[in-house]
């Protein structure tokens, strides 16, 4: 797959500076499958990744994993997650229930 000109986001202290509101809209179009659109952002494209892996359109590569492995290593993985998955409710769903 394509990186469309972004590199990937691989360590906690770049996750911590998404922009939420590309990440939501980039993963609300990779969980649909639709093409990814250009001139997006970093932001962007990370959530589109992730959604496509959600959405069964792609595997997770070594770029997320390596992500994922430096969360869990960081004592506030926890509270990332929690916020990362109250973003996405609360788009997809408009609520809130993850504490």
């Amino acid at each position: 797959m394509s990186d469309f000109g972004f590199k990937p986001i691989t360590t906690v202290k770049e996750f911590k500076n998404i922009n939420s509101d590309d990440a939501v809209e980039g993963y609300m179009k990779g969980i649909k499958g639709k093409v990814f659109d250009n001139n997006k952002s970093r932001s962007y494209y990370h959530g589109y990744l992730n959604g496509l892996n959600d959405g069964g359109f792609r595997k997770m590569d070594n770029n997320q994993k390596e992500l994922i492995n430096e969360l869990k290593t960081k004592t506030s993985y926890i509270d990332d997650m929690k916020d990362l998955l109250n973003i996405f409710l609360h788009e997809i769903e408009g609520k809130s229930i993850v504490n």
